[in-house]
């Protein structure tokens, strides 16, 4: 879970809906890729704003340390535990 205090680790809902406007804004603007359309870039966008690490990633536009360590230390334990 997210500690509030900190603000590296901070979601700010209006924040982030600024954010994710942005994204999907430059998305349009820029058309479809060589490898993907507008569409499915706007449909991966909201697949990441579902869940809370992908809010953090439009938001921040990358890793912080607490999210570093969660990815190399927290899911690979969970995974192990669950095998």
């Amino acid at each position: 879970m997210l500690n509030k205090q900190l603000v590296s680790h901070n979601l700010n809902a209006g924040s982030f809906n600024d954010a994710y406007k942005v994204r999907e804004k430059l998305i349009c603007q820029r058309g479809d890729l060589e490898d993907i359309s507008v569409d499915e870039q706007i449909e991966l966008l909201a697949c990441l704003a579902e869940f809370q690490f992908g809010r953090y990633l439009i938001e921040h536009r990358g890793l912080n340390g607490y999210w570093t360590q969660y990815i190399w230390y927290v899911i690979p334990n969970v995974a192990q535990r669950q095998a």
